[in-house]
């Protein structure tokens, strides 16, 4: 990358910090009082990035189905020929919005799903009622014909119920259930303080016993799967040298991480554009320069790095202030004995 500027192919837009439910993993901060983005002003830098190589617009909160203008938002970013995808937690949508989604165009909606019965579900996202408000949001977008991905947040209280949420998926009709460890980001510290958080071997392990799941992804390193599936997961990148993050307040990050950490925000849309963030940050330039080149231990030496680019830099610079940190499930393993020694170098 270095001495090279690359496309900027998809905005994060955190579009709002607002939400009803309390979700005990979430690193956004529910910030429901701040100042909210100008979206006169959002619509047009996003029309200016175009230019960059820009081809989608992921919206998120926050729960984004909070902020009442959401539909008319995605008509604007849709009227501009750009794609659409959503992240919500799916307990305020109707057949109303799944219609209006359809028309739209939006090409796949993720929810939240993180227990298969409303104890273990309720508990984590923190409102009674919460289960079966999600089902309900997963039941109409499935009717209506827009490709749904599960994400469940894996952690020790539903650990148990792995085979029934697969059943659980397989039966609602969704295209895709993705299990994603909790990290100890935002809320997620807590979690960790309290022995919640799976470790390296526990992950793993529970990875080999349930990745071979049609429809069943699980978002962990390249290094870890098996040769003969790393062609069907190339989706599950973060692609962190074309994307850019736009916080509910303006602010302009590598993602959400923003929230929380000043050190990775580079400026707030209407004071600077973004095309200007895009060409002359100094933190891209740093990331250009030395993701993935410059990747320590582990990360540094695995024969795919310059494919999964360190896997989560957010998670890295939270836990380490650097940005060419391994990777926390990768570097446990490595020092466990239980990262596979042929993805070496």
């Amino acid at each position: 990358m270095q001495n090279r500027i690359p496309p900027l192919r998809e905005i994060y837009l955190y579009l709002t910090y607002r939400c009803n439910l309390s979700c005990a993993h979430c690193w956004i901060p529910p910030e429901g009082n701040q100042e909210e983005i100008d979206q006169k002003i959002l619509i047009s830098e996003i029309e200016k990035a175009l230019p960059l190589g820009l081809r989608s617009v992921k919206i998120t909160g926050g729960e984004p189905f909070c902020e009442p203008t959401l539909i008319k938002l995605i008509e604007e970013i849709r009227a501009l020929g750009l794609g659409v995808r959503l992240e919500t937690n799916g307990t305020m949508i109707n057949k109303g919005i799944t219609s209006d989604l359809y028309r739209l165009g939006v090409y796949s909606v993720s929810i939240s799903l993180d227990g298969a019965n409303p104890a273990t579900h309720d508990g984590f996202r923190g409102r009674e009622g919460s289960f079966q408000g999600t089902l309900a949001g997963i039941r109409l977008l499935v009717e209506q014909g827009i490709p749904v991905s599960l994400v469940c947040a894996l952690h020790r209280g539903n650990m148990g119920e792995i085979e029934d949420i697969i059943s659980l998926s397989q039966s609602l009709g969704v295209e895709i259930l993705k299990f994603t460890p909790v990290l100890p980001m935002g809320r997620g510290k807590e979690l960790k303080e309290e022995n919640q958080l799976l470790s390296a071997g526990e992950i793993l392990s529970l990875f080999q016993r349930y990745a071979k799941y049609a429809g069943v992804f699980w978002h962990i390193p390249f290094a870890f799967w098996p040769v003969d599936s790393l062609r069907t997961r190339g989706n599950q990148r973060c692609l962190i040298h074309h994307i850019l993050g736009i916080l509910p307040d303006s602010r302009v990050s590598i993602c959400g991480i923003g929230s929380g950490i000043k050190e990775l925000v580079m400026g707030k849309i209407g004071e600077i554009s973004i095309k200007d963030i895009w060409h002359d940050s100094p933190l891209l330039k740093e990331m250009r320069e030395s993701i993935p080149g410059k990747l320590e231990g582990v990360c540094g030496k695995c024969i795919f790095k310059s494919f999964c680019l360190g896997f989560c830099r957010a998670e890295a610079f939270l836990r380490t202030e650097r940005l060419t940190a391994p990777f926390w499930l990768c570097e446990q393993a490595y020092r466990e004995g239980i990262f596979p020694l042929t993805r070496l170098v």
